[in-house]
């Protein structure tokens, strides 16, 4: 999922605690598949990504993200997300 410059990235990120967190195509892939950034920030998750502690946008957020946006591809992660009990 990650290539080498983003788990840098990342990982200097932690290090350097730094506030972000993945949304977006990488938060999907993270969790198996319109929100402010400070409402989602208040309930992000952080996760293990191949071995690095991420914050990624929580599902909740993630799935009224994905329906604002409303693509075809956004649609499907919606109901595969729907569909899977964390």
């Amino acid at each position: 999922m990650l290539n080498q410059d983003y788990k840098e990235m990342l990982s200097a990120f932690n290090d350097e605690k730094v506030d972000y967190m993945i949304v977006g195509a990488y938060a999907v892939a993270a969790h198996g598949v319109g929100v402010e950034f400070a409402d989602a920030w208040n309930q992000r998750v952080e996760l293990e990504v191949e071995g690095i502690r991420v914050n990624v946008i929580g599902r909740s957020h993630l799935i009224a993200n994905k329906k604002a946006v409303g693509r075809p591809q956004d649609l499907a992660d919606v109901a595969r997300l729907e569909g899977e009990k964390p």
